[in-house]
């Protein structure tokens, strides 16, 4: 259903990190609104594969060169953080971002699974 596989993310005391997320697609409805690029502190997934080898459509990516992924997770430009299913029946969107509680107050974020919640829901 999303196209690819969780592998891990940064660990230690620094495994929450601030970071640039990047619009790959911003004429998306799930981008309307968010000003891009944007600043976001998180817990940033590395995964097996971009899922754009498998069909997806990415929307957003995180730059690696703004914060510490560890060597055996980088995936290099193309990292994915958000994307759509646009081969499933019904609409489905993925976010690898919302680990920590603090990000649900962050004005970007919200306006992104608003928009999220009504793309879907079409």
């Amino acid at each position: 259903m999303i196209g690819t596989t969780f592998i891990g993310h940064p660990g230690g005391a620094d495994h929450i990190q601030p970071a640039r997320v990047v619009a790959v697609r911003p004429d998306h409805p799930v981008l309307r609104g968010v000003t891009m690029p944007w600043v976001a502190r998180d817990e940033w997934y590395s995964f097996d594969g971009n899922p754009a080898a498998r069909g997806m459509t990415v929307l957003a990516r995180v730059d690696e060169g703004s914060y510490r992924p560890g060597e055996r997770l980088r995936m290099g430009a193309d990292h994915p953080v958000l994307w759509i299913n646009p081969r499933s029946r019904g609409r489905v969107v993925y976010s690898a971002l919302g680990h920590e509680p603090q990000l649900y107050d962050d004005p970007a974020y919200r306006r992104i699974l608003t928009n999220a919640i009504r793309w879907a829901a079409r």
